[in-house]
């Protein structure tokens, strides 16, 4: 995704945005707080947009979520296995926190999960995630990451692409 604030203005104008404020919603933690308002700045100084920010208890803020009672909240998601599916399916179930119900998307999901062709799943699952962008459902900000320092005398472990370490075969080299 590319920064284009001249888009952005032109889609919150086409939305029907009358320059009320815009709610954010997010859950106790200083990391949480520091994105909401960098969020914040950035849609006030690049669109103008008034932000409020709101701060629940995780416990009411789960709640609050899945209720839907939200303009904009924030949200992550860590896979449970190394799948684009596995982030996508999440906005395909009927209680989903999004509110997102579209069965244009959600056929797609299901025909990924049916495809046996790589190459034909994988444009599914494009056509699947560009519809979530634009849908505006989403608004990736940043992808966490794990840094792992080791001595090139430890051997044998394994990291997965979910970032587990297994040690079950490791050793250290004499």
């Amino acid at each position: 995704m590319v920064e284009d604030p001249i888009q952005a203005r032109k889609v919150l104008d086409a939305s029907g945005y009358k320059g009320e404020a815009v709610t954010i919603l997010y859950n106790t933690n200083e990391q949480n707080k520091a994105i909401a308002e960098s969020i914040q700045t950035m849609w006030s100084n690049a669109l103008g947009v008034n932000v409020d920010l709101t701060n629940q208890e995780t416990k009411v803020f789960y709640d609050t979520r899945e209720k839907g009672e939200y303009q904009v909240a924030c949200a992550n998601w860590i896979a449970d296995f190394a799948d684009p599916v596995n982030f996508l399916d999440v906005f395909t179930t009927k209680d989903n926190d999004a509110q997102y119900h579209k069965p244009e998307y959600n056929a797609l999901v299901a025909a990924a999960h049916k495809e046996v062709d790589p190459l034909k799943r994988w444009a599914i699952l494009h056509e699947a995630e560009k519809m979530l962008f634009d849908d505006y459902v989403i608004i990736p900000l940043y992808y966490t990451t794990q840094v792992l320092v080791v001595n090139p005398k430890f051997k044998g472990y394994f990291c997965s692409p979910m970032g587990t370490i297994d040690l079950i075969k490791a050793y250290k080299e004499k």
